[in-house]
């Protein structure tokens, strides 16, 4: 979720009927929920505060996601996160890394537990002149 850049771009597609976002910190949730008003996208976007490995079980309520973004910290998804997202059983996976390795076990896990393929990968640059990348894969079942 961070402060909802991702979701908030994602929500402006009219083919989009909701956008969850999951965030840690506090300040990231409030900005997010600003920039949806801000954008007029609030009936369009939710954004959520607690640590994903731990509060996604409190959301059974919302409805099954048919995507599924997620953009973990370096240290990449622990295990229950992994575990929650392949009961999910969104069709698509969109996984955001700056950490190459984590999300290439984290992929690994999702293909060998979930049934995931990794569909694409694509590298972007998003710090010129140093050895830092994002990398954004696709991962379907």
């Amino acid at each position: 979720c961070g402060t909802g850049s991702i979701g908030l771009s994602i929500a402006k597609n009219c083919a989009v009927k909701h956008v969850y976002g999951f965030e840690i910190v506090s300040e990231a949730v409030e900005d997010a929920r600003k920039n949806a008003q801000d954008n007029m996208l609030a009936d369009k976007a939710s954004f959520f505060e607690g640590d994903l490995s731990s509060i996604l079980s409190d959301y059974k309520h919302l409805p099954p996601p048919d995507i599924l973004i997620t953009d973990p910290p370096r240290n990449g998804m622990p295990g229950q996160c992994v575990a929650d997202i392949i009961r999910l059983g969104a069709s698509s996976v969109i996984y955001v890394s700056c950490n190459i390795a984590t999300q290439q076990r984290d992929i690994q896990l999702l293909a060998s537990l979930g049934g995931y393929k990794l569909k694409e990968v694509h590298a972007v640059d998003m710090f010129p002149n140093t050895p830092h990348l994002e990398c954004v894969a696709l991962l379907q079942k």
